[in-house]
This record gives structure tokens, sequence and C-alpha cells, in this order.
């Protein structure tokens, strides 16, 4: 196999059992952050494939084509899915907290992610750079 087909089949392998996971939209950005939008569909398609020949009850199957619908939902809307979707940059945050770069940053950066990816409302610069200083002093 080329690198590419081993790294495809890996990434739909490590994601199998997404579908049954996904509950909400909220998961399905998730997903999306896990696979990157770029592949999702793909993998999507290769798990579609996948249960249309080994789930008899079908539940597989409608778990796929629900994460499908809720996937397109979430990148219809636009949601930040990664870092530089942020509202602020880890320039900000280390010129709000006023510390130097470091592992903390990063961390507070992901941390910063996960709680925009719960609620993409929270994606304001000016709250996110209160969430960074709080998050920055706890970091140590």
């Amino acid at each position: 196999f080329s690198n590419r087909e081993r790294d495809a089949t890996l990434l739909v392998l490590r994601h199998a059992d997404a579908p049954l996971r996904v509950a909400d939209v909220v998961g399905a950005r998730r997903f999306l952050r896990a696979v990157g939008p770029s592949e999702a569909f793909w993998v999507l398609e290769a798990l579609e494939a996948d249960a249309a020949v080994t789930d008899d009850a079908g539940a597989r199957a409608r778990a796929v084509r629900e994460l499908r619908t809720l996937a397109a939902q979430v990148l219809d809307a636009a949601d930040p899915l990664d870092l530089k979707a942020l509202a602020i940059t880890g320039a900000d945050v280390m010129k709000a907290s006023g510390r130097s770069p470091g592992r903390w940053l990063g961390t507070v950066l992901e941390r910063l992610l996960d709680e925009v990816i719960e609620d993409p409302r929270r994606n304001d610069a000016e709250a996110l750079l209160v969430r960074a200083r709080e998050l920055a002093s706890e970091a140590g």
C-alpha cells in the first residue's frame, strides 16, 4: 500500500466507532476536528459502505447517515473547528497574560478551542481573552 492508502485506512479505522458515539452537533464538531473537514465525508462514505455489508439491523448505517447530516450542518454554519478559527491568536493570549511562549500556551489555546467547539458563540475575542487569562493563571 502507498503511504496515502495506509493513512486513509488508519483514519477510517481510528474513527470507525464515531457514528455510534456522536449524538448531537457538538459531537459532530468534535468528529470534524478529529478527522478534518477535508477527509470527513470520505471517512463517512467508507463507514457507510462498511455498515451496508456488516450491519444487519441497520443501526450503524443510520448512525453514519445522522453523523453525515450533522457534519454538513456544522460545515454550512462555518463553526470554528481549529485553532486558526479562534477569534484570538497565541500572541494575543501571551500579551493578555503577560507570559512568554511555552507549553502552557498550547494547552490554553486547546482548552479555548474545546470551549468554542462546545458553543461557537464563545468565539468572541474579548470573552476569549478573559478566559485565556484565567486559564493561563491556572496553567502555572
